[in-house]
């Protein structure tokens, strides 16, 4: 007969390992090495607190928002489409909102959205598609919140994500709030092997960081291309970062025209959006014209 029913679950049990640290205490410690070396690699401005993933992280900052008192939120730009049911949109920081999410990199255009242009309102920024990447130094500089996975760019596991905050940027009411909510959001068990696979890919990297080059260039050939196959693009022109999205000029189904799978990128079906998003952690091999070209090529063959 088990006496703590809250252990009963073989992977956790109050049995001590070989290091003599049980369950609690060992995913403690796990939890306290990864945030020291994010510290080091990703923001040594920020605190930081380790989430589930990025929504988890991103719904406990709304959580203390409306501790105190500051919700409802504005949006600063179109967010991931999920959370537009949380958030609502469309909305925008002349909203008079106290604070706005902001989503750093566009997930469905690739988008860059400026952080350091002048704000009124405080930002809390959706960094998935920019920490580990070349955008992450701005990030880090500009934004007082941000919410981010390890398992994208950072390549470190999937299941875990990271809040920073930098706490000189908050008013007391709101700082107290968000430190006592993302506090309670680091109790409680964890499955130990996201966190010990977590802790392997860091002592690997031996405090090296690991950053996406890639910037493509949106270009005449990526039109031209696209243009070709009935698409158009939805990224900005010029050098962007590391997506390029398209869709189709006459309302078809992209998945109609191209084949997804034949090049491994994605399909937004609701939005009817198509994706490609590149990852290179080798600085100075490929110019923003190379990955155009490399786009452009990748479309051909996906084209049906």
């Amino acid at each position: 007969m088990n006496l703590d029913a809250a252990a009963m679950h073989p992977d956790i049990g109050q049995r001590w390992d070989a290091s003599g640290k049980a369950y609690f205490k060992k995913a403690a410690a796990l939890r306290a090495k990864i945030l020291g070396e994010l510290t080091k690699t990703v923001s040594a401005r920020h605190e930081l607190f380790l989430s589930g993933n990025t929504s988890s992280g991103l719904l406990a900052v709304c959580l203390a928002a409306a501790r105190a008192q500051m919700a409802p939120l504005g949006l600063a730009n179109r967010p991931y489409p999920p959370y537009e049911k949380l958030l609502g949109y469309p909305d925008s920081l002349a909203e008079n909102r106290a604070a706005c999410v902001c989503t750093h990199i566009c997930p469905l255009t690739g988008e860059v959205f400026d952080l350091r242009a002048r704000h009124d309102a405080l930002l809390i920024v959706d960094a998935a598609q920019s920490l580990g990447t070349v955008f992450q130094p701005v990030l880090v500089d500009a934004a007082p919140i941000f919410v981010g996975p390890l398992h994208k760019h950072l390549n470190l596991a999937p299941g875990l994500g990271v809040v920073g905050v930098d706490f000189n940027a908050l008013d007391a009411p709101f700082g107290g709030a968000l430190r006592t909510v993302l506090e309670v959001m680091g109790h409680g068990a964890v499955y130990m092997g996201v966190l010990e696979e977590c802790v392997r890919r860091l002592e690997e990297r031996q405090g090296q960081t690991r950053c996406n080059q890639v910037r493509i260039l949106i270009g005449q050939q990526l039109h031209a291309v696209a243009e070709g196959l009935g698409l158009r693009l939805l990224t900005p022109s010029g050098v962007q970062a590391h997506i390029a999205s398209f869709t189709s000029v006459d309302g078809r189904p992209v998945g109609e025209r191209l084949d997804v799978a034949r090049i491994g990128a994605r399909i937004f079906k609701q939005e009817n959006v198509f994706r490609i998003s590149l990852h290179s952690d080798v600085h100075g091999v490929r110019s923003p014209e190379d990955y155009e070209a490399f786009v452009a090529a990748a479309l051909t063959r996906a084209a049906r």
